[in-house]
């Protein structure tokens, strides 16, 4: 595959096809979920991740399955030792926010430090104001996961689909979007995802970080594959109404939430020949009551303007026909 973005003759940037699910706040339960997850991840191109890079660890490694396990036990350490008041309570809450929040496990399918794959499976949390009233620390989650854009799409879908089954997610979306190399810096393919996104209008540019207190109740895009779970989905349709079929969007149960598929397969689209596919046009319509608007603050990494980035979460908007 050729990269989208060099540096110093290193790939930093490729197109892929990837999954990335906004998760409910982190229960202990959630550990034997995301073991399951794992297994699937490692199963599926476990052999094709060489470097784990960690916020817990110093310096990058060698990749190895026991990696992934920093993932799930996750789940298991957002509690903070009980106190006599709720003063205390908050005190010692922020305290133990300190060692939990920003926490990062990101597997590279390059095993040099310095170039990008389209391969990697990456784990980000940071954990929201803390109250007084519980000893449990809200972990604002995400899972991300990156493939090569040339395989087989419908093994693509049902594996995503799978790993969604095990999850608790609040949303997901999964197509085309971005594997980037950023240990050496970001600049270089975030300016080139700045480029290529605006134009290919299919593409997902998946950034979270810093974005996730705005992204635990709202979509940042759908894409070919567009994830609802049970809180959204119930935001989308209202008390008694369902999400149905629509022209080339089909509506399929997963969990407790619900798949949208945008058409056979995923679009790149191109807003310079008005290709605008339709299919993610009518998801993009049918979710809208829950996808980020144009003032959402969200942000993004590289050259991005307030108004790039209100014009790219409203691009589907547009009334050009496909």
């Amino acid at each position: 595959m050729r990269p989208l973005a060099s540096q110093a003759g290193a790939p930093v940037l490729f197109s892929a096809l990837g999954a990335y699910f906004h998760l409910e706040h982190l229960e202990p339960d959630d550990e034997a979920r995301l073991d399951e997850v794992n297994d699937l991840i490692w199963d599926w191109f476990g052999s094709e991740l060489n470097l784990t890079t960690m916020s817990c660890a110093m310096e990058p490694m060698a990749a190895r399955r026991k990696h992934l396990d920093y993932i799930s036990s996750y789940a298991g350490r957002l509690d903070a030792p009980a106190q006599a008041t709720p003063n205390e309570q908050f005190l010692i809450n922020n305290l133990t926010k300190f060692g939990r929040n920003d926490f990062e496990v990101t597997l590279h399918g390059e095993g040099d430090g310095r170039s990008a794959s389209p391969f990697g499976y990456a784990f980000w949390s940071e954990i929201a104001p803390v109250l007084a009233e519980s000893t449990r620390l809200p972990a604002r989650a995400c899972l991300r996961l990156t493939v090569p854009d040339d395989g087989d799409v419908e093994d693509f879908a049902a594996r995503v689909t799978a790993i969604a089954s095990r999850l608790r997610f609040r949303w997901g979306a999964a197509g085309f979007t971005y594997s980037m190399q950023r240990l050496n810096g970001a600049d270089v393919p975030c300016a080139a995802i700045y480029a290529h996104a605006r134009r290919f209008v299919g593409y997902d540019v998946g950034f979270h970080i810093r974005n996730m207190d705005k992204l635990h109740g709202q979509l940042r895009s759908v894409n070919w594959l567009t994830f609802l779970g049970e809180e959204l989905l119930r935001r989308v349709t209202g008390p008694a109404a369902a999400l149905a079929d629509r022209d080339q969007v089909s509506v399929t149960s997963v969990g407790a939430g619900v798949v949208l598929r945008a058409g056979l397969g995923p679009r790149r689209g191109d807003i310079n020949r008005l290709d605008i596919p339709q299919p993610y046009r009518t998801a993009d319509e049918m979710v809208r009551t829950v996808r980020a608007p144009a003032d959402s603050e969200l942000l993004f990494l590289g050259p991005w303007s307030a108004s790039d980035v209100g014009q790219w979460l409203e691009r589907f908007e547009l009334r050009t026909s496909s």
